[in-house]
């Protein structure tokens, strides 16, 4: 008896070793796919969680030049990155912004008292103050765009973009944003 007993504890000794390799092996590879993931995949991803475009995870194609309509990634402005953080627009680890491009080079952007005007037709308010109350910079635009600039806004009267930090270099553009899951 304590033969069988001996080979059945035997047994399962090894069908939980073999389940812990087999365990141990999968957990290795998840971890090389998922670096390999990260490693393929940075740069590439934008999570947007604010509601000026549709809240969701986003593919960053880069190297098109960006068209009007198209929604486009880029970093948070110098001028306003502090202003953005303290305030808690975005969080502090968001450095990119995701907005579309109302305007692009050879377009003429105006911001007047009535709002955003594009090619002489009104785009969109431009507000002086956050939902708190706070006032907001304005941008100091009246002119062309240049060739090498694009123009960022929304119909959202609460979106953050040019509008209150003026015209976003083409060159610092990250790539233009294909939705992939909106939640």
């Amino acid at each position: 008896m304590r033969d069988r007993a001996t080979e059945s504890k035997q047994g399962k000794t090894t069908a939980i070793f073999a389940r812990a390799r087999s365990l141990l092996s999968t957990v290795v590879v998840g971890l090389v796919l998922l670096s390999a993931g990260k490693y393929c995949l940075a740069g590439r991803l934008l999570i947007n969680y604010t509601p000026s475009i549709p809240r969701g995870v986003y593919w960053i194609s880069h190297g098109e030049v960006p068209r009007r309509g198209e929604l486009v990634a880029f970093p948070i402005p110098d001028s306003v990155r502090q202003l953005l953080h303290e305030r808690r627009y975005v969080p502090a680890s968001v450095q990119l912004l995701a907005k579309p491009v109302v305007a692009v080079g050879g377009d003429y952007v105006c911001i007047r008292d009535e709002g955003l005007v594009i090619n002489g037709e009104l785009a969109g308010k431009v507000v002086p103050f956050d939902a708190e109350g706070r006032s907001l910079p304005r941008a100091n635009v009246c002119r062309y765009l240049a060739w090498d600039e694009i123009f960022t806004g929304t119909t959202h009267d609460n979106s953050f973009d040019s509008r209150y930090f003026g015209p976003v270099p083409l060159e610092k553009v990250r790539g233009s944003l294909t939705p992939l899951l909106s939640f």
